[in-house]
């Protein structure tokens, strides 16, 4: 359902996707969809660069398929720090329904997510010595007069209208 206007497939069809795809994939993939578990990788200790990598959820309000509540809780077990992570919950729509119901928004928030997290890794590889502040002062001419790109990573987890 893309912001609760179509089916693309009848529930059905989907689940009987998803019924076929969990017989395949051990052999496949040498897993079980089953055993994915998005909380436990992004956890400390839960994959090879768990803690290492910026986290950026996006996730619509009124989502029946994957609840709000499960991206909340994928935010919190993340291991990376909170400047490093940022959650956004668009209201008013449902499952797949954040890009389509405010395009440039959304793109704005991946854009600018991206944009903060690889000036701080650029600035991390120039200054290695350095703490985040002080590269942030040495980069001061690259960044908006307050110092931070204006969706910067850790901000948000406002509901947007």
């Amino acid at each position: 359902q893309i912001g609760n206007k179509f089916w693309l497939l009848p529930p059905s069809a989907c689940a009987g996707i998803v019924h076929v795809a969990e017989l395949l994939n051990p052999f496949l993939h040498g897993y079980r969809l089953s055993e994915v578990s998005p909380t436990s990788v992004v956890a400390d200790g839960g994959s090879e660069r768990a803690g290492e990598v910026p986290l950026l959820l996006i996730h619509a309000e009124d989502d029946d398929t994957v609840t709000v509540s499960q991206a909340h809780s994928i935010y919190a077990a993340a291991a990376v720090p909170n400047e490093k992570k940022r959650l956004e919950v668009v209201q008013h729509c449902h499952h797949i329904g954040s890009f389509f119901q405010d395009r440039s928004r959304y793109l704005r928030l991946v854009g600018d997510f991206f944009d903060a997290s690889f000036t701080e890794a650029e600035l991390r590889k120039a200054c290695p010595e350095k703490s985040l502040e002080q590269r942030v002062v040495a980069a001061a001419p690259l960044l908006p007069s307050d110092g931070v790109p204006s969706s910067a990573p850790g901000g948000g987890g406002e509901l947007l209208g």
